[in-house]
């Protein structure tokens, strides 16, 4: 799962592997053992949450194992650690000292239980150790090879054949450097074979322990020889990289089997002596946090690294091909078609050759193998010839050349069986490289024009396109194509976005024709989603009919902020009432102790820009909803769900913060297309509560207000006599993107997407279910003009966590509800929330408690496909404050139990992230008797 700054066609954001194995947010209790009071760390945290056995399938791992990440890699560091935790270890648990100290890569350490001791169980408590950085059961790799019966092929179509990668074509433009080196991680390899003598650099075993990384299985000399056979000397076989040293580095055994330790220390061992590529033609179908920390550290050394794809022949992810920052390779035959045990998911970056590959056998012997163990190599070597031409490539450069350059198989553009096509060395050596120089990527320009440049050694530039979306927007051919060419293209401006997330592509096409080159940056228009203000409008709430009401504000600023809360009542009078916050603080405002048995609707004036939410209980808190306010009136909003049908009672709530009165029209769009209008007055500084149960017979319902001053509009439902209910802020516009972090059908839940289209023809939208591991469902719905549409999402993803992507051809409005099962009640509960139109670097949660019995979790959701690294920040009603970090997968969703970190506190939390995210807060209470969901506020940097 290479990252990659250019967005997949299929689909602009990027699958969502939900990584922690959290059913959804509301149904994992704290887990593992006690917990000191101040709670865990960043790094602690995050696997404590995944050390369930859900992600650790039995087989996956070795029993009577862990491995370990020390703090410090030390012997006495690791002496310390066993000898404090006899009950749980062997004797010599972690090994001979010598063999630790010998060993020149002391990462991960292998450590034996006492009989019958859980995995799991162990990991958890050595986590807790200040000495441990993490701890996760030993997970098995193996080979990705499948060897057939067939007779030794004579000859490589795999570098010259139809499907081949186009070696010899290549060979006339680069033929590899012995100043780089290429990291095997396999079964070792045998450096006295002819085709591989005088090309050893370093390596070392981590299998055995010992610095002879000879190979005794055969594996490792195949995809070492594959990748850097010596040629051209009149001896067996090629290799595609003919100079290349390698450095083979032994984590699998005899068997082709290896763990954990092995395979974490050999990329460290890697990165850490100068290798440019790593190849890793092995896997496991067990995600480990452990291995994702080792890439991000070969990463951010400049290593480039390609794994195999797997051979399972499913949709099943594979690692380390599934993670971020590794190009995953996939295989194909002599035909041009996927073979027939290749993986097919969104792991799947590169296509190559992978069966009947000839290559070196141990003992100057040769053999030929399938499997996506061979494809990988060539992809590895490929990458090396780029490195040797353009020695100053750095990573995301050689994938763009990979994957510009690559030959177009099955369905257009990317797919999950070729990813981004098969394999085309000759084309990598000559594809433009293409720079979007402006705007920047993840960012919101108000204005502006794109400016890109384009260069290539081997082919000249005569066009550059600028690409919106799918839609071409300017083509400009250079009267002279030359090799380096800067273009910016006048004819369209960046203040033209719509509302949403959008690609912004610049394509450079050479002289030929032959070569096209792109680079894509994601920007972001969005006007229409509440952000840090001094001004806040809150149009529900009430004091009566046994409600508690709660209006929470977080002060993000360092300077003390002055807050004057006006609440306004159906009748138009009003109650004010001032308030001062330290900085960086958060107040609660129980309105119950302020306003005597009434509907309400808040209106908060700053002097400095802060955040509001409401949250509302009733029923002795069997129930509770909660609502982001608006940060200014408007004329028009949307509320995509609503019924008045299956028990449901639905009120929309308005407040006319103006002096003057205001002219309220109604309009219901029910799932057909018909529609009911109502036309309502409202005084000024008052509140408006339409029964739409009075007003809508039965239905399913979406609706639209439309006022001619400036109102706010708020939905709220009850079901089951008010057992359970949930509450949303409209939107003031529809959009055509949207992002639904949070869902399951598991576990209980059921789940909806309501889509509304306001417009007055049909739109067409398509829904992407983003699964756990990455793989990904599409469906598309043809949603007609003025009407409501429902999608149960357990009649296309059963049982199962899923988070939602909406994409529509025009705008439409996108919401998400959820309900859960408590005791004989089927719906004891439920939330809803609107989804977000694009990602963030800055979010505000205003309510969050880990006290009175409530359990909060923050859902951060990363649509890039690069790691992003985040701090939360919990600000305390007394102006203290509590960071921690979490690092978001690319394409993954990360949740935070804010109780193991923040224990038996009232929070505002702010999230600042070097990556755009989304965030969401769930809460639950009472053994999930009642939950709440919401959408944070965002702040674009």
């Amino acid at each position: 799962m290479r990252a990659d700054t250019v967005t997949k066609k299929a689909l602009y954001i990027l699958a969502i592997a939900l990584l922690a194995a959290l059913p959804c947010l509301g149904v994992l209790g704290a887990g593992g053992g006690a917990l000191a009071a101040g709670g865990l760390g960043a790094a602690e945290s995050r696997l404590m949450q995944r050390l369930y056995a859900s992600q650790y399938p039995p087989g996956s791992y070795v029993e009577g194992e862990v491995v370990v990440v020390l703090e410090q890699p030390t012997a006495e560091s690791l002496a310390e650690l066993t000898g404090g935790f006899t009950a749980l270890l062997e004797d010599g648990a972690g090994g001979s000292p010598s063999a630790f100290a010998a060993s020149p890569t002391k990462e991960a350490v292998r450590l034996r239980l006492k009989p019958g001791l859980d995995e799991l169980e162990a990991a958890r408590k050595l986590l807790a150790s200040p000495l441990v950085r993490s701890a996760e059961p030993n997970i098995v790799f193996r080979c990705a090879a499948t060897n057939p019966n067939d007779p030794l092929y004579g000859e490589q179509w795999n570098l010259h054949g139809s499907y081949g990668v186009e070696a010899n074509e290549a060979w006339d433009v680069q033929r590899g450097s012995s100043g780089l080196t290429l990291a095997v991680i396999d079964t070792g390899m045998d450096y006295n074979h002819p085709e591989l003598l005088g090309r050893r650099n370093g390596g070392w075993d981590y299998y055995n322990g010992d610095a002879d990384p000879k190979d005794d299985n055969g594996h490792g000399t195949m995809v070492a020889g594959m990748a850097c056979a010596n040629t051209n000397n009149s001896t067996g076989l090629a290799g595609l990289d003919w100079n290349a040293r390698v450095m083979p580095l032994k984590a699998l055994g005899a068997n082709g089997e290896g763990y954990l330790d092995s395979v974490v220390n050999s990329i460290y061992h890697a990165a850490n002596n100068g290798a440019k590529v790593i190849n890793m033609s092995l896997t496991s179908s067990t995600y480990s946090q452990e291995l994702a920390d080792a890439v991000e550290f070969a990463h951010a050394m400049g290593c480039i690294l390609v794994a195999a794809a797997g051979n399972e022949g499913d949709s099943r992810i594979d690692y380390p091909a599934g993670l971020t920052y590794v190009i995953g390779v996939g295989s194909i035959d002599e035909n041009g078609s996927r073979s027939w045990f290749s993986n097919y998911n969104s792991s799947v970056d590169l296509a190559a050759p992978g069966q009947r590959i000839i290559g070196p056998k141990p003992n100057n012997s040769y053999d030929a193998g399938s499997g996506t163990s061979e494809a990988t190599p060539h992809v590895s070597a490929a990458a090396m010839l780029v490195l040797a031409e353009y020695p100053g490539a750095t990573p995301e450069q050689v994938w763009r050349r990979l994957k510009d350059s690559a030959r177009d198989l099955g369905s257009p553009g990317y797919d999950e069986s070729y990813g981004w096509g098969l394999l085309d060395a000759n084309g990598a050596l000559r594809v433009p490289l293409v720079t979007v120089t402006s705007p920047q990527d993840f960012t919101y320009p108000a204005s502006g024009k794109v400016s890109a440049s384009a260069s290539s050694v081997n082919t000249t530039i005569r066009y550059l396109e600028l690409w919106l979306d799918e839609g071409l927007i300017e083509s400009h051919e250079f009267p002279v194509p030359g090799g380096s060419v800067n273009y910016t293209f006048g004819s369209w401006d960046l203040g033209q976005l719509t509302e949403g997330t959008h690609n912004v592509t610049v394509r450079a096409i050479d002289a030929s024709g032959a070569w096209e080159g792109e680079h894509a940056i994601t920007v972001y228009r969005n006007l229409s989603q509440p952000r840090p203000a001094q001004d806040w409008y809150l149009a529900e709430g009430t004091t009566g009919w046994g409600f508690e009401e709660y209006v929470l504000v977080q002060n993000p600023n360092a300077a003390p902020a002055n807050v004057q809360v006006t609440f306004m009542k159906p009748g138009g009078s009003t109650q004010q009432y001032a308030y001062s916050m330290t900085g960086n603080s958060r107040l609660t405002i129980l309105v119950n102790s302020l306003v005597a048995t009434s509907d309400v609707s808040t209106y908060l004036h700053a002097d400095l820009p802060v955040v509001a939410e409401r949250a509302m209980y009733w029923g002795g808190r069997t129930g509770g909803h909660v609502a982001v306010g608006a940060n200014a009136p408007d004329q028009d909003w949307y509320l995509a769900e609503g019924t008045t049908a299956w028990g449901f009672e639905e009120y929309v709530l308005v407040q006319n913060p103006n002096a003057a009165p205001a002219n309220v029209q109604v309009t219901f769009m029910k799932p057909g297309g018909s529609t009911l209008g109502y036309g309502f007055s409202m005084p000024g500084n008052s509140r408006l509560t339409l029964a739409v149960n009075d007003l809508v017979a039965s239905s399913d319902v979406s609706t639209h207000i439309h006022a001619d001053l400036p109102v706010v509009a708020e939905r709220a439902m009850y079901w089951g006599n008010r057992d359970g209910g949930h509450a949303t802020l409209g939107v003031t516009e529809g959009c055509a993107t949207w992002l639904l972090a949070e869902g399951s059908t598991a576990w209980g839940f059921e789940e909806y997407v309501l889509v509304q289209n306001p417009n007055t023809t049909t739109s067409s939208v398509t829904f992407t279910f983003l699964l756990p591991g990455g793989s990904q469902v599409r469906s598309v719905y043809a949603v007609g003009p003025l009407s409501r549409f429902t999608l149960n999402v357990a009649e296309i993803i059963p049982g199962s966590d899923v988070s939602t992507y909406v994409q529509a051809d025009q705008p439409v409005i996108a919401e998400r509800a959820m309900y859960w099962p408590r005791g004989s009640r089927s719906r004891a509960e439920g939330h809803c929330s609107t989804g977000s139109v694009t990602a963030a670097d800055t979010w505000y949660l205003a309510e969050g408690t880990t006290a009175w019995g409530f359990d909060e979790y923050v859902l951060l959701v990363n649509p890039s496909e690069d790691i992003a690294h985040a701090t939360l920040v919990f600000m305390r009603t007394d102006g203290s404050t509590l960071s921690h970090g979490v690092s978001i997968p690319g394409r993954a969703r990360t949740t935070v139990h804010a109780n193991l970190v923040d224990p038996e506190r009232d929070a505002s939390i702010q999230v600042i992230s070097d990556r755009p995210v989304v965030v969401e807060r769930a809460m639950y209470w009472s053994e999930k008797e009642g939950g709440t969901d919401a959408l944070g506020v965002l702040q674009p940097l």
